[in-house]
């Protein structure tokens, strides 16, 4: 939002149009100078096939045990915290692990 009649700044290039979500979601992502290439025909490569479904064998379902919380505020930069908290009881929960990823 514009608050001045003569706003400081330079012309880069033209996204598109307001309003338009694949233009709002590339000038988040550049504003906030994070990389949005297409990946190599290598990282492409290493992909499972499209038909692909994961197995549920020897797996344990913890969505009703585990939570994951994801905190996101945008201060000077995005922060994001992970956090796996387990329920012990009806109204305790354990912190096992935490992660922060910062970006600029």
């Amino acid at each position: 939002m514009l608050t001045s009649s003569y706003p400081s700044g330079f012309f880069v290039r033209n996204l598109g149009p307001i309003g338009d979500l694949n233009v709002e979601t590339e000038a988040l992502l550049l504003e906030n100078q994070i990389v949005n290439n297409p990946f190599s025909q290598q990282a492409l490569a290493e992909l499972p096939s499209q038909d692909w479904t994961p197995s549920t064998k020897g797996r344990k379902d913890l969505r009703k045990s585990h939570m994951v919380c994801l905190y996101i505020t945008l201060m000077y930069r995005f922060v994001v915290l992970i956090l796996l908290v387990v329920k012990i009881s009806m109204m305790h929960y354990q912190l096992k692990s935490w992660t922060m990823v910062t970006f600029k």
